[in-house]
C-alpha cells in the first residue's frame, strides 16, 4: 500500500521488473508525418449564387387562390 504522493507500481511475475517513473515525455512534433506542401492557389474570378429557395408558380393561368383567413390559435403547452 503506497502513501499520498508516493508511487506505487503493481507488477504481474510475467512482466518482471517495471519502471516506476510517472511519465516518458515523448515530443509530439518529433512523431509527426510531414506532409507535403500544398500547390499555389491560382487567383482568379469567381461567381456566388445564392439559393433563396423555390417560388412555386401555377402553370393552368389562374391567378393565386385566396387562403383561408388565421382563426384564433391554441396555445400549445
Amino acid at each position: 500500500m503506497c502513501g499520498q504522493g508516493e508511487i506505487g507500481t503493481v507488477v504481474h511475475p510475467s512482466h518482471g521488473n517495471m519502471e516506476t517513473s510517472m511519465a516518458d515525455v515523448i515530443r509530439m512534433q518529433d512523431r509527426r508525418v510531414q506532409k507535403p506542401r500544398r500547390r499555389p492557389v491560382k487567383s482568379g474570378s469567381a461567381t456566388v449564387l445564392l439559393f433563396t429557395g423555390i417560388r412555386y408558380e401555377r402553370l393552368d393561368g389562374r391567378g393565386p387562390q385566396p387562403t383561408a383567413p388565421a382563426g384564433p390559435r391554441v396555445k400549445k403547452q
